[in-house]
């Protein structure tokens, strides 16, 4: 993804929240310590790294909104998963989703059902809840939930401890800025829930 998006004018600071700088410096520091002396500075730069992650893959930041079944399998050809929100052979909709954008259009895409490629968003500021201890700081609450109140606070746009918000991109191409209040829960994966 970072070499297909260099020609369109991608930056390496580009690719971080600069609301958490810590992840830019995280990236900077584990270049440097690979190659001594050199500075992350170009896209293929930052490829390396993700490359020489001893985990074996890229971390993205954000939160990308394509929902994808773990027990349907989906063609390689699909460009867009089935939407598990419409297809019988998904499971019903998540009460958590139920009035959200994500409930009401489904999968964020151009084509398909009416609104959904300009209201629902495609990707957000990575926004998690606590994770019941699994590696996030637990800020409110012992387990992880649905309320924006469990977001972790090395997640999402945090100023001086205090959530204020997310940033949400949408198909059409407009950004919004979510505030607190209007932070949704779209998306669960085990135990940690994703916000928008």
């Amino acid at each position: 993804m970072v070499n297909g998006l260099g020609p369109l004018g991608l930056t390496v600071p580009m690719w971080f929240d600069p609301v958490r700088p810590d992840e830019y410096d995280a990236a900077q520091t584990a270049f440097a310590t690979k190659y001594p002396g050199q500075i992350l500075s170009s896209i293929q730069d930052l490829q390396t790294t993700f490359n020489n992650n001893p985990y074996g893959e890229a971390i993205i930041n954000q939160n990308w909104w394509v929902q994808r079944s773990q027990s349907v399998p989906v063609q390689p050809s699909t460009l867009y998963p089935p939407d598990n929100y419409s297809s019988p052979l998904f499971l019903a909709l998540n009460s958590w989703a139920v009035g959200t954008p994500l409930g009401i259009y489904g999968t964020p895409k151009m084509a398909g059902r009416a609104g959904s490629w300009n209201n629902v968003p495609f990707i957000s500021c990575k926004a998690g809840s606590s994770m019941n201890g699994k590696g996030f700081t637990k800020p409110t609450t012992d387990k992880a939930s649905t309320s924006p109140n469990d977001c972790s606070p090395n997640t999402a746009h945090f100023y001086n401890g205090a959530l204020k918000g997310v940033n949400a991109a949408y198909a059409d191409g407009h950004v919004e800025s979510h505030t607190k209040i209007q932070m949704t829960c779209g998306y669960n994966q085990s135990d940690p829930y994703w916000y928008y």
